[in-house]
């Protein structure tokens, strides 16, 4: 549960709000929140990082749905300015995750997204 509210508080409205107003060139309009949503990212991501060097998965030794959640945002931190390498625990737990749950599925611009009903 802790992990999921980490997500919820830490990653989706840092890193996702981020990558959102990057791809679709809001960061200007949001000028006021940007360097602190970059700073909390990386604080998020690093905390993520000290965590996945002592496991594999977030909770111990086996993928989780609290793994699911915060890969859905944070795996895509490079698309908002973040260096996933500079993470090197968080990258290899990407893979891992992303080699579990199928890296073969689609990435749709937001523009685009053919789940979105518009």
């Amino acid at each position: 549960m802790q992990w999921l509210f980490f997500e919820q508080y830490n990653v989706e409205p840092v890193i996702g709000s981020l990558r959102f107003w990057t791809l679709t060139g809001r960061l200007e309009r949001n000028h006021a929140m940007v360097a602190g949503n970059r700073e909390a990212g990386a604080r998020a991501l690093a905390a993520l990082d000290r965590s996945l060097a002592e496991t594999p998965f977030l909770a111990g030794n086996d993928l989780t749905i609290a793994d699911i959640a915060i890969y859905a945002y944070s795996h895509r931190a490079g698309d908002c300015g973040f260096s996933p390498p500079d993470y090197p625990a968080f990258l290899a737990w990407t893979g891992r995750v992303g080699d579990a749950i199928g890296q073969g599925y689609p990435v749709h611009p937001y523009s685009i997204d053919p789940h979105s009903g518009g």
